[in-house]
């Protein structure tokens, strides 16, 4: 039997910071984030190298990039689940060491404990929430009447929303989004796109999104990010009004030319991705 790790919650398994914890559980305010030359190696290969990043309060950032990049590396670093091997992350302007206290991380799977109960699940991450904010984490991801259901009885986009209310529940400064939605079907992974669009909107808190889907990454980031080679490439800002339509010509250039850094090819930025081809890769399609 395979044993199902429930999504991280860093800020239960990490040593409490002097802030008062009932900051946590009304909502503090956003998390910055700043890495200063930073790099990661994994016995003698480096992942990283010299990274340099600042995240400002309330920001979406996605790191978009090739698989073994480094992307989900970063990711980790930021989280605290693992140190750089050289450089410094900064939460705050605070030097990160050890689990990051003020984020939530949430998983391609949605790592749910199968003999628990939804509403149980997703109260793993609410040791010092009250029981109503269980319900209305479960309300805010249209799950309301779903709490004392079994986790094997829902769908996959149902298992990922609990995920999601587990991550939001106490509203946290910082949310890690490590592929989240890669494993869903088109039609799920675009009515959750949706889903976090909107809950951002409503409770905005810093978020970094780690994804191979181009067109979700314009969707839900204000800046873009490309990992290439261990480092950070080339960023585009994503100046669209939100919420944002996949068919207007200004979105479909962005992911053109986007799509044109990521693959190296001849499309250019004035152009939407006509090939059949280039149309999966920008939806994130292996």
């Amino acid at each position: 039997m395979t044993n199902h790790i429930p999504a991280l919650d860093l800020a239960a398994v990490a040593p409490r910071p002097p802030a008062p914890q009932a900051e946590l559980a009304s909502g503090s305010r956003a998390a910055a984030v700043k890495l200063v030359d930073v790099a990661k190696s994994f016995h003698t290969r480096c992942v990283l190298r010299q990274v340099d990043l600042s995240i400002e309060p309330q920001e979406f950032v996605a790191l978009v990039g090739r698989s073994g990049c480094g992307k989900s590396t970063l990711l980790r670093l930021i989280a605290g689940l693992i140190p750089p091997t050289s450089g410094r992350v900064y939460i705050d302007g605070q030097p990160l060491a050890g689990i990051n206290p003020r984020a939530r991380m949430m998983f391609q799977d949605a790592r749910l404990l199968p003999w628990v109960r939804v509403a149980d699940n997703v109260a793993l991450a609410a040791r010092d929430q009250p029981a109503v904010a269980v319900e209305q984490a479960l309300q805010m991801v249209q799950l309301a009447d779903r709490g004392q259901d079994w986790p094997l009885t829902l769908s996959g986009g149902q298992r990922q929303r609990v995920a999601l209310a587990r991550a939001l529940i106490g509203r946290p400064p910082l949310l890690l989004l490590d592929e989240p939605l890669g494993a869903l079907d088109a039609l799920t992974r675009i009515e959750m796109q949706l889903l976090i669009d909107r809950l951002w909107q409503q409770h905005p808190c810093t978020a970094v999104l780690v994804t191979h889907d181009i067109e979700e990454a314009v969707l839900l980031a204000n800046r873009i990010l490309i990992v290439e080679d261990g480092t950070i490439s080339k960023e585009f800002a994503v100046d669209l009004p939100r919420p944002r339509a996949r068919l207007q010509p200004a979105f479909q250039q962005l992911v053109a030319h986007v799509l044109t850094h990521v693959l190296r090819t001849s499309v250019t930025a004035s152009e939407t991705p006509g090939p059949p081809m280039d149309r999966d890769i920008a939806r994130g399609s292996r």
